[in-house]
């Protein structure tokens, strides 16, 4: 069975924790990140990109599309597949909206720019958990064949201030390493978005 791993709101510190949890196993993920603090953590991001993960866009901030202007929802977009191909030397094939809020027009917006939208079947809510069991748990509840999981390796701070994470999400990495070993176990892969 074929599953997605994906992580979103960084780069962050915390990204190198999971870097090294799936470092030394077959598993794969795809890893939305924002722009802004692509920045800060282009180390990290090239790793990624080197250790065979993949790359998609989320935003330059973490501003609802929803609450964008098309030329702000461009510009969000353009910047932020400008620099993860600038670190990467590597094309952006997926987006997804901070929050899943967006519009028809976002997505044909991030269509002319070479990207597809890229939800999920799998939301633990990680985000507000600070218990891996549950997490683990609530991800394996609901896994199937072609699940993509809704994870984060970062909280971001409010739009207006900058993109660099400031909270712990160390309960997201250590139900990662849980998650990882229970595949293993059970025969399931982690690949990345655009291998599922």
């Amino acid at each position: 069975m074929k599953v997605a791993l994906t992580y979103d709101d960084g780069p962050s510190a915390w990204t190198w924790n999971l870097l090294r949890a799936f470092h030394e196993t077959s598993h794969r993920a795809t890893f939305f990140v924002l722009g802004g603090a692509v920045r800060y953590e282009s180390e990290v991001v090239k790793r990624l990109a080197a250790d065979g993960h993949e790359i998609g866009a989320h935003g330059w901030t973490h501003t609802p599309f929803t609450h964008l202007s098309a030329d702000d929802a461009w510009s969000e977009l353009l910047r932020t597949r400008t620099v993860i191909n600038q670190v990467t030397d590597r094309r952006v094939d997926h987006w997804r909206a901070p929050h899943h809020a967006r519009t028809e027009r976002d997505e044909r917006l991030a269509l002319e720019l070479g990207m597809t939208y890229v939800g999920t079947n799998n939301d633990p809510g990680d985000w507000y958990l600070t218990d891996e069991y549950e997490i683990y748990g609530r991800v394996m509840k609901e896994i199937k064949e072609g699940s993509i999981i809704n994870l984060h390796d970062s909280v971001p701070p409010k739009p207006s201030e900058t993109c660099r994470a400031k909270w712990d999400v160390g309960a997201t990495v250590r139900a990662t390493r849980l998650l990882l070993k229970e595949f293993d176990n059970r025969g399931i892969r982690s690949v990345t978005v655009s291998d599922l």
